[in-house]
């Protein structure tokens, strides 16, 4: 969180970037998820483009840490960037605003040979009057998955906790990693949803015609609460494949 006071007697336009360096462990190259999106080399999303979190990590087998940057919460206290550029850390630290962007671009820095991802949270310049203050505020830290291994491994992220008076859509994220040696044919991933919850964005079924050996997928779907009920209730996904048993 960072408050911004313009002490000054006359309004002053400001802008503000957070950068953050998502190295998990030993690993300073893993995937960026956003959505239904990977990234694994440079991009730049739109605030349009975002959702409520990102998440990093290398395996859905078994991941070495998972990463989560929350952008969206049930308080609205949080800042929703203008963009996020998603880039190797040199070209964004060596240029504190205004980074140069080369679409596609390696996340290896130059000159050197191993990848080094981040990421830089920008928002852009707002007025601020005399004495007046703005708060820009994200999360970062540890993230979470439920996952279960298999031929095709599957993982699920959503919210643990939830207002049962939050009118807001909420993220979940199924994902899907084909894991065998075999290509897997008509694979079907379904999300199985409690009663009270109703779907604002996504599909609650996606139909796969081939999903390669190694590949990886990712569903997102925003819901909202439409029941207000308290208590515990199941998220689930399904996923079915002419190739391998249920």
């Amino acid at each position: 969180s960072y408050k911004i006071t313009n002490n000054d007697a006359v309004p002053h336009f400001i802008g503000s970037r957070i950068l953050l360096d998502t190295k998990l462990g030993p690993n300073d190259g893993a995937p960026l998820r956003i959505g239904n999106q990977a990234i694994s080399s440079e991009l730049k999303l739109n605030q349009s483009e975002l959702y409520a979190y990102w998440q990093a990590f290398d395996s859905l087998v078994s991941p070495n840490i998972i990463a989560q940057g929350l952008l969206v919460d049930s308080s609205t206290s949080l800042s929703l960037p203008d963009h996020i550029h998603l880039a190797n850390w040199g070209s964004l630290v060596d240029t504190p605003w205004n980074s140069e962007y080369q679409k596609g671009r390696s996340f290896i820095r130059t000159g050197e040979k191993d990848q080094d991802t981040a990421l830089a949270l920008i928002y852009l310049p707002q007025e601020i009057a005399p004495n007046e203050s703005i708060t820009i505020k994200t999360v970062y830290g540890l993230g979470g998955l439920s996952l279960s291994e298999g031929e095709l491994s599957l993982g699920l992220s959503a919210p643990k906790e939830l207002p049962t008076t939050s009118k807001d859509s909420f993220l979940i994220v199924g994902y899907l990693f084909n894991s065998s040696n075999f290509d897997s044919y008509n694979t079907v991933a379904s999300f199985k949803l409690p009663q009270g919850l109703e779907i604002v964005q996504g599909e609650q079924t996606v139909s796969i015609d081939v999903l390669k050996s190694k590949d990886q997928v990712q569903i997102p779907l925003l819901v909202k609460v439409v029941k207000q009920k308290n208590g515990i209730a199941e998220i689930k996904l399904d996923v079915v494949s002419k190739t391998f048993d249920s």
